[in-house]
């Protein structure tokens, strides 16, 4: 019987990369130990911390099988709720998302507010 998991494999297509293109692949089995090596990957290399998360998107639904602490998961899902990652010839496997704080408006000379 196939559980949960079962959404977030993505079958062999011609539109895929080989070798990819005959294989199928899947999501990770443990989603969250994923994300957390991840982190601590990119900490132990860069001296940054950062969150992770571990999704499955297509053109019709996203889902976050895993997410780090300080990942808002609501976040995440209206990034990806377009598929910027693309589901055809895009072929991006990974996305780097960050939040940006707005730029503070120059007031000109004489302008009123």
């Amino acid at each position: 019987m196939a559980r949960n998991g079962v959404n977030a494999i993505d079958g062999p297509s011609s539109l895929n990369l080989p070798p990819y293109d005959t294989w199928a692949t899947k999501a990770p089995l443990d989603s969250a130990g994923a994300a957390l090596r991840i982190a601590r990957r990119v900490a132990e290399h860069t001296g940054r911390h950062v969150g992770v998360a571990i999704i499955d998107a297509n053109d019709m639904a996203a889902e976050v099988l895993a997410a780090t602490d300080g990942v808002s998961v609501t976040d995440v899902l209206a990034v990806v709720a377009d598929n910027p990652l693309g589901q055809s010839d895009e072929q991006t496997p990974f996305g780097l998302v960050r939040r940006v704080a707005p730029a503070a408006v120059p007031v000109l000379a004489g302008a009123v507010r």
